[in-house]
């Protein structure tokens, strides 16, 4: 339904939190929600209710985010894993679209 009415989705896969994790570094194999809320609230010392000082350093180093989640797409595709699978993000198209509004 949301495709017929043109919405796209923004999904993480466990969690919002991995995006956060692909910020600071590649995430190539399966995490459970939990060890990615555990690993992004460590490298940015807040958890989902985001400090100033956490949106900052995710905009200083979100072009790397951005290309770690499309090779992580691109190694689901080479390996015959269903899009988003564990680990995924798609939330750098949401940045891109918010950015170019």
């Amino acid at each position: 339904m949301a495709a017929l009415h043109n919405i796209h989705v923004a999904l993480s896969n466990p969690c919002l939190e991995v995006w956060f994790i692909l910020h600071f570094g590649d995430q190539n194999g399966f995490i459970d929600r939990h060890a990615a809320q555990g690993q992004a609230e460590a490298v940015l010392h807040c958890s989902k209710s985001l400090s100033g000082a956490a949106v900052d350093t995710l905009v200083d180093r979100y072009e790397m985010a951005k290309a770690r989640a499309i090779r992580l797409d691109a190694k689901h595709e080479a390996d015959g894993s269903p899009p988003g699978s564990n680990p995924s993000s798609g939330m750098w198209r949401l940045v891109d679209m918010i950015r170019q509004a």
